[in-house]
Protein backbone atom coordinates (compact mmCIF):
# COMPACT_ATOMS: atom_id res chain seq x y z
CA UNK A 1 0.00 0.00 0.00
CA UNK A 2 1.28 3.72 -0.89
CA UNK A 3 1.90 6.23 1.29
CA UNK A 4 -1.52 7.95 -1.10
CA UNK A 5 -3.36 5.14 0.08
CA UNK A 6 -1.73 5.20 3.65
CA UNK A 7 -3.01 8.94 4.36
CA UNK A 8 -6.78 8.00 2.83
CA UNK A 9 -6.95 5.33 5.08
CA UNK A 10 -5.97 7.44 7.90
CA UNK A 11 -8.50 10.43 7.17
CA UNK A 12 -11.19 8.00 7.06
CA UNK A 13 -10.66 6.50 10.27
CA UNK A 14 -10.44 9.85 11.75
CA UNK A 15 -13.41 11.32 10.01
CA UNK A 16 -14.98 8.14 12.08
CA UNK A 17 -13.75 9.21 15.58
CA UNK A 18 -15.00 12.61 15.20
CA UNK A 19 -18.43 11.61 13.66
CA UNK A 20 -18.77 9.22 16.81
CA UNK A 21 -17.73 12.25 19.30
CA UNK A 22 -20.34 14.69 17.37
CA UNK A 23 -23.62 11.72 17.30
CA UNK A 24 -24.39 11.22 21.08
CA UNK A 25 -26.77 8.42 21.83
CA UNK A 26 -30.26 9.03 21.39
CA UNK A 27 -31.06 10.01 25.07
CA UNK A 28 -28.94 12.04 25.99
CA UNK A 29 -31.43 14.31 24.09
CA UNK A 30 -33.24 14.21 26.86
CA UNK A 31 -31.06 14.67 29.45
CA UNK A 32 -30.08 11.15 30.21
CA UNK A 33 -26.96 10.24 30.69
CA UNK A 34 -26.60 6.76 30.59
CA UNK A 35 -28.19 3.31 29.74
CA UNK A 36 -28.44 3.02 33.67
CA UNK A 37 -30.26 6.27 33.94
CA UNK A 38 -32.88 5.17 31.12
CA UNK A 39 -33.85 2.56 33.76
CA UNK A 40 -34.29 4.56 36.74
CA UNK A 41 -37.99 6.30 37.67
CA UNK A 42 -36.86 10.01 36.74
CA UNK A 43 -36.41 8.81 33.25
CA UNK A 44 -40.34 8.35 32.77
CA UNK A 45 -40.90 12.00 32.51
CA UNK A 46 -38.26 12.49 29.46
CA UNK A 47 -39.01 8.60 27.99
CA UNK A 48 -42.05 10.46 27.55
CA UNK A 49 -41.16 13.32 25.76
CA UNK A 50 -39.42 10.97 23.36
CA UNK A 51 -42.43 9.35 22.40
CA UNK A 52 -42.80 12.54 20.04
CA UNK A 53 -39.52 12.56 18.82
CA UNK A 54 -39.26 13.14 14.46
CA UNK A 55 -37.28 9.81 14.38
CA UNK A 56 -39.27 6.70 14.89
CA UNK A 57 -35.37 4.77 15.87
CA UNK A 58 -35.86 7.03 19.11
CA UNK A 59 -39.84 6.66 19.36
CA UNK A 60 -39.14 3.06 19.05
CA UNK A 61 -36.67 3.11 21.99
CA UNK A 62 -38.22 4.72 24.18
CA UNK A 63 -41.63 2.81 23.99
CA UNK A 64 -39.63 -0.21 24.43
CA UNK A 65 -37.63 1.35 27.47
CA UNK A 66 -41.21 2.77 28.99
CA UNK A 67 -42.19 -0.70 29.22
CA UNK A 68 -39.77 -2.25 31.68
CA UNK A 69 -41.36 0.63 34.04
CA UNK A 70 -44.81 -0.96 33.99
CA UNK A 71 -47.88 1.04 36.22
CA UNK A 72 -45.06 3.20 36.71
CA UNK A 73 -45.12 4.99 33.62
CA UNK A 74 -48.85 5.70 33.60
CA UNK A 75 -47.98 9.59 33.18
CA UNK A 76 -47.04 8.31 29.22
CA UNK A 77 -50.19 6.52 28.48
CA UNK A 78 -51.88 9.66 26.52
CA UNK A 79 -48.74 10.00 24.50
CA UNK A 80 -48.63 5.75 24.16
CA UNK A 81 -52.53 6.34 23.11
CA UNK A 82 -51.76 8.88 20.55
CA UNK A 83 -48.11 6.96 18.87
CA UNK A 84 -51.45 3.54 18.25
CA UNK A 85 -51.68 5.23 15.03
CA UNK A 86 -47.92 5.79 14.45
CA UNK A 87 -47.22 5.65 10.21
CA UNK A 88 -43.76 3.08 11.62
CA UNK A 89 -45.17 -0.69 12.47
CA UNK A 90 -42.84 -1.43 14.41
CA UNK A 91 -43.60 1.72 16.53
CA UNK A 92 -47.36 0.89 17.09
CA UNK A 93 -47.09 -2.66 17.64
CA UNK A 94 -44.28 -1.83 20.69
CA UNK A 95 -47.31 0.35 21.78
CA UNK A 96 -49.60 -1.91 22.18
CA UNK A 97 -47.20 -3.93 24.00
CA UNK A 98 -46.17 -1.10 26.23
CA UNK A 99 -49.83 -0.67 27.38
CA UNK A 100 -50.29 -3.95 28.23
CA UNK A 101 -47.02 -3.38 30.54
CA UNK A 102 -48.30 -1.05 32.61
CA UNK A 103 -51.62 -2.73 32.73
CA UNK A 104 -55.34 -1.59 34.74
CA UNK A 105 -53.56 1.80 34.72
CA UNK A 106 -53.27 2.15 30.81
CA UNK A 107 -56.98 2.46 30.79
CA UNK A 108 -57.44 5.70 29.20
CA UNK A 109 -55.86 3.82 26.05
CA UNK A 110 -58.83 1.30 25.56
CA UNK A 111 -60.86 4.00 23.62
CA UNK A 112 -57.47 4.08 21.30
CA UNK A 113 -56.83 0.36 21.20
CA UNK A 114 -60.86 -0.20 20.36
CA UNK A 115 -60.84 1.52 17.21
CA UNK A 116 -56.90 0.38 16.49
CA UNK A 117 -59.03 -2.82 15.96
CA UNK A 118 -60.56 -1.99 13.37
CA UNK A 119 -56.77 -3.01 10.90
CA UNK A 120 -56.72 -5.93 8.85
CA UNK A 121 -53.56 -6.64 10.64
CA UNK A 122 -53.88 -9.76 12.72
CA UNK A 123 -50.88 -9.49 14.59
CA UNK A 124 -51.96 -6.57 15.62
CA UNK A 125 -54.97 -7.50 16.63
CA UNK A 126 -53.87 -10.10 18.07
CA UNK A 127 -51.78 -8.10 20.45
CA UNK A 128 -54.47 -5.69 21.37
CA UNK A 129 -56.14 -8.69 23.04
CA UNK A 130 -53.45 -9.77 24.44
CA UNK A 131 -53.22 -5.98 26.37
CA UNK A 132 -57.15 -5.54 26.88
CA UNK A 133 -56.51 -8.58 28.85
CA UNK A 134 -54.06 -7.21 31.10
CA UNK A 135 -55.58 -3.82 31.28
CA UNK A 136 -58.24 -5.91 32.60
CA UNK A 137 -62.00 -4.84 33.61
CA UNK A 138 -61.11 -1.49 33.07
CA UNK A 139 -61.11 -2.75 29.46
CA UNK A 140 -64.63 -3.71 29.12
CA UNK A 141 -66.52 -1.47 26.39
CA UNK A 142 -64.12 -3.39 24.18
CA UNK A 143 -66.30 -6.08 24.71
CA UNK A 144 -68.87 -5.22 21.69
CA UNK A 145 -65.83 -4.95 19.37
CA UNK A 146 -64.17 -7.61 20.43
CA UNK A 147 -67.65 -9.83 19.86
CA UNK A 148 -68.22 -8.39 16.23
CA UNK A 149 -64.33 -9.22 15.27
CA UNK A 150 -65.09 -13.58 16.58
CA UNK A 151 -67.93 -13.02 14.43
CA UNK A 152 -66.53 -13.89 11.41
CA UNK A 153 -65.58 -16.05 9.06
CA UNK A 154 -62.49 -16.75 8.93
CA UNK A 155 -61.55 -18.27 12.23
CA UNK A 156 -58.23 -19.59 11.58
CA UNK A 157 -56.58 -16.13 10.79
CA UNK A 158 -58.99 -13.78 12.97
CA UNK A 159 -59.45 -15.67 16.36
CA UNK A 160 -57.19 -17.19 18.74
CA UNK A 161 -57.62 -18.22 22.72
CA UNK A 162 -56.82 -15.18 24.04
CA UNK A 163 -59.10 -13.21 22.45
CA UNK A 164 -61.69 -16.12 23.27
CA UNK A 165 -60.40 -15.97 26.72
CA UNK A 166 -60.97 -12.71 27.51
CA UNK A 167 -64.36 -12.50 26.18
CA UNK A 168 -65.51 -15.38 27.99
CA UNK A 169 -64.74 -13.50 30.94
CA UNK A 170 -67.77 -11.26 31.07
CA UNK A 171 -70.41 -13.24 31.45
CA UNK A 172 -73.13 -13.78 29.63
CA UNK A 173 -72.29 -11.55 26.76
CA UNK A 174 -68.91 -12.35 26.00
CA UNK A 175 -69.42 -16.12 27.04
CA UNK A 176 -72.20 -16.21 24.16
CA UNK A 177 -70.16 -14.49 21.51
CA UNK A 178 -67.39 -17.45 22.01
CA UNK A 179 -69.88 -20.26 22.06
CA UNK A 180 -71.30 -18.59 18.38
CA UNK A 181 -67.73 -18.30 17.15
CA UNK A 182 -66.42 -21.75 17.97
CA UNK A 183 -69.75 -23.61 16.91
CA UNK A 184 -69.42 -21.44 13.39
CA UNK A 185 -66.11 -22.39 13.13
CA UNK A 186 -67.16 -26.16 13.41
CA UNK A 187 -69.42 -26.05 10.61
CA UNK A 188 -66.95 -24.19 8.20
CA UNK A 189 -65.83 -26.09 5.20
CA UNK A 190 -62.10 -26.28 6.01
CA UNK A 191 -61.16 -29.02 8.40
CA UNK A 192 -57.96 -26.52 9.16
CA UNK A 193 -60.61 -24.40 10.66
CA UNK A 194 -63.13 -26.85 12.41
CA UNK A 195 -59.71 -28.24 13.79
CA UNK A 196 -58.34 -24.70 15.30
CA UNK A 197 -62.06 -24.91 16.58
CA UNK A 198 -61.88 -27.79 18.21
CA UNK A 199 -58.10 -27.25 19.86
CA UNK A 200 -59.67 -24.06 21.44
CA UNK A 201 -62.69 -25.56 22.72
CA UNK A 202 -60.30 -27.99 24.78
CA UNK A 203 -58.76 -25.05 25.79
CA UNK A 204 -61.41 -24.11 28.14
CA UNK A 205 -60.60 -25.54 31.69
CA UNK A 206 -63.24 -23.26 33.53
CA UNK A 207 -65.87 -24.98 35.54
CA UNK A 208 -68.14 -21.72 34.59
CA UNK A 209 -67.67 -22.70 30.93
CA UNK A 210 -68.16 -26.21 31.06
CA UNK A 211 -72.21 -25.90 29.99
CA UNK A 212 -70.77 -24.54 26.87
CA UNK A 213 -68.31 -26.97 25.97
CA UNK A 214 -71.02 -29.17 26.73
CA UNK A 215 -73.65 -27.57 24.45
CA UNK A 216 -70.61 -26.88 21.53
CA UNK A 217 -69.77 -30.62 21.72
CA UNK A 218 -73.45 -31.55 21.36
CA UNK A 219 -73.70 -29.99 18.46
CA UNK A 220 -70.60 -31.12 17.05
CA UNK A 221 -71.79 -34.46 17.29
CA UNK A 222 -74.07 -33.46 14.56
CA UNK A 223 -71.37 -33.11 11.90
CA UNK A 224 -70.81 -35.03 9.33
CA UNK A 225 -67.29 -36.05 9.80
CA UNK A 226 -66.82 -38.95 11.85
CA UNK A 227 -63.87 -38.58 13.39
CA UNK A 228 -64.88 -35.45 14.16
CA UNK A 229 -67.88 -36.74 15.85
CA UNK A 230 -65.98 -39.49 18.11
CA UNK A 231 -63.83 -36.43 19.28
CA UNK A 232 -66.86 -34.57 20.48
CA UNK A 233 -67.71 -37.90 22.50
CA UNK A 234 -64.47 -38.50 23.52
CA UNK A 235 -64.73 -34.96 25.24
CA UNK A 236 -67.84 -35.16 26.50
CA UNK A 237 -67.06 -38.74 28.06
CA UNK A 238 -63.68 -36.52 29.58
CA UNK A 239 -66.51 -34.15 30.93
CA UNK A 240 -67.91 -37.38 33.13
CA UNK A 241 -71.48 -36.25 34.70
CA UNK A 242 -70.65 -32.41 34.39
CA UNK A 243 -71.85 -33.55 30.36
CA UNK A 244 -75.29 -35.30 31.41
CA UNK A 245 -76.82 -32.51 29.48
CA UNK A 246 -75.67 -34.45 26.37
CA UNK A 247 -77.25 -37.84 27.76
CA UNK A 248 -80.35 -37.43 25.44
CA UNK A 249 -78.15 -36.28 22.16
CA UNK A 250 -76.21 -39.42 22.58
CA UNK A 251 -79.14 -41.69 23.13
CA UNK A 252 -80.64 -40.72 20.38
CA UNK A 253 -77.51 -41.31 18.53
CA UNK A 254 -76.73 -44.59 19.42
CA UNK A 255 -80.38 -45.29 18.28
CA UNK A 256 -80.53 -43.59 14.52
CA UNK A 257 -80.29 -45.85 12.02
CA UNK A 258 -77.81 -44.17 9.81
CA UNK A 259 -75.37 -44.61 13.30
CA UNK A 260 -75.92 -47.96 12.33
CA UNK A 261 -74.23 -48.21 8.97
CA UNK A 262 -70.42 -50.38 9.00
CA UNK A 263 -68.38 -47.31 8.78
CA UNK A 264 -70.06 -45.62 12.28
CA UNK A 265 -68.63 -48.63 14.46
CA UNK A 266 -66.26 -46.23 16.20
CA UNK A 267 -68.76 -43.75 16.58
CA UNK A 268 -71.11 -46.31 18.36
CA UNK A 269 -68.38 -47.63 20.08
CA UNK A 270 -67.23 -43.53 21.82
CA UNK A 271 -70.75 -43.29 22.31
CA UNK A 272 -71.11 -46.46 24.91
CA UNK A 273 -68.23 -45.88 26.23
CA UNK A 274 -68.97 -42.28 26.90
CA UNK A 275 -72.25 -42.88 28.38
CA UNK A 276 -70.83 -45.48 31.02
CA UNK A 277 -68.72 -42.35 32.35
CA UNK A 278 -71.97 -40.86 33.63
CA UNK A 279 -71.97 -43.78 35.68
CA UNK A 280 -75.46 -44.05 37.56
CA UNK A 281 -76.52 -40.94 36.07
CA UNK A 282 -76.87 -42.49 33.06
CA UNK A 283 -79.81 -44.50 33.58
CA UNK A 284 -81.77 -42.79 31.33
CA UNK A 285 -79.62 -44.50 28.56
CA UNK A 286 -80.16 -48.16 29.89
CA UNK A 287 -83.26 -48.79 27.21
CA UNK A 288 -81.09 -47.79 24.36
CA UNK A 289 -77.87 -49.67 25.48
CA UNK A 290 -79.65 -52.59 25.87
CA UNK A 291 -82.05 -52.19 22.79
CA UNK A 292 -78.71 -51.64 20.78
CA UNK A 293 -76.92 -54.59 22.82
CA UNK A 294 -76.91 -56.62 19.56
CA UNK A 295 -74.92 -54.32 17.12
CA UNK A 296 -73.16 -56.20 14.77
CA UNK A 297 -69.86 -54.54 15.45
CA UNK A 298 -68.36 -56.99 18.73
CA UNK A 299 -66.51 -53.90 20.05
CA UNK A 300 -69.56 -51.98 20.39
CA UNK A 301 -71.41 -54.77 22.18
CA UNK A 302 -68.24 -55.26 24.28
CA UNK A 303 -68.28 -51.50 25.17
CA UNK A 304 -72.33 -51.67 25.81
CA UNK A 305 -71.65 -54.40 28.38
CA UNK A 306 -69.02 -52.17 30.11
CA UNK A 307 -71.57 -49.10 30.50
CA UNK A 308 -74.48 -51.40 31.51
CA UNK A 309 -72.48 -52.61 34.33
CA UNK A 310 -71.27 -49.06 35.35
CA UNK A 311 -74.95 -47.67 35.37
CA UNK A 312 -77.17 -50.29 36.57
CA UNK A 313 -74.90 -53.61 37.37
CA UNK A 314 -78.34 -55.68 39.74
CA UNK A 315 -80.88 -53.89 37.16
CA UNK A 316 -82.92 -57.19 35.85
CA UNK A 317 -83.05 -55.36 32.58
CA UNK A 318 -79.12 -55.98 31.95
CA UNK A 319 -78.82 -58.91 33.57
CA UNK A 320 -81.18 -60.69 31.31
CA UNK A 321 -79.71 -58.72 27.97
CA UNK A 322 -76.57 -60.25 28.95
CA UNK A 323 -77.38 -63.57 29.20
CA UNK A 324 -78.08 -63.17 25.67
CA UNK A 325 -74.85 -62.45 24.63
CA UNK A 326 -73.68 -65.80 26.49
CA UNK A 327 -74.04 -67.43 22.91
CA UNK A 328 -72.49 -64.90 20.63
CA UNK A 329 -70.65 -65.63 17.69
CA UNK A 330 -67.17 -64.04 19.13
CA UNK A 331 -65.23 -65.36 21.71
CA UNK A 332 -64.35 -62.07 23.51
CA UNK A 333 -68.03 -60.78 23.65
CA UNK A 334 -69.21 -64.15 25.36
CA UNK A 335 -66.25 -64.14 27.57
CA UNK A 336 -66.89 -60.19 28.80
CA UNK A 337 -70.50 -61.45 29.33
CA UNK A 338 -69.48 -64.15 31.50
CA UNK A 339 -67.23 -62.32 33.44
CA UNK A 340 -69.90 -59.81 34.04
CA UNK A 341 -72.38 -61.74 35.27
CA UNK A 342 -69.81 -63.63 37.80
CA UNK A 343 -68.83 -59.84 39.10
CA UNK A 344 -72.30 -58.92 39.52
CA UNK A 345 -73.39 -62.09 41.26
CA UNK A 346 -75.50 -62.85 38.62
CA UNK A 347 -74.23 -66.48 38.75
Amino acid sequence: MNRKNLLLLFCIVIMGVCSCQTNPAWYSTYGIESTKELKEYPAVDKLERALEDKNANVRLQATIYLAEFGPEAEEAVPVLADNLVDFDYHVSFETIRTLGKIGPKAKKAVPQLIKKLACDNHKIKMEIMKTLILIGTEAQEAIPKLIEIVDVENFEERVEPEGLDYLKKYQPQGLKAMSQAIRKALDDKEQIIRNKAMEVLKKIKDEDDIATQVIIYIHQLESTQIDEIVSAAQSLGDLGPQALKALPALTIMILNPHNWSHDYWRVRREIATTIGKFGKDGQAALPALIETINDFDFGVRIEIIKSLTKIAPGNPAVVAALITLLDDWNPRVREKATKTLVEIGAF
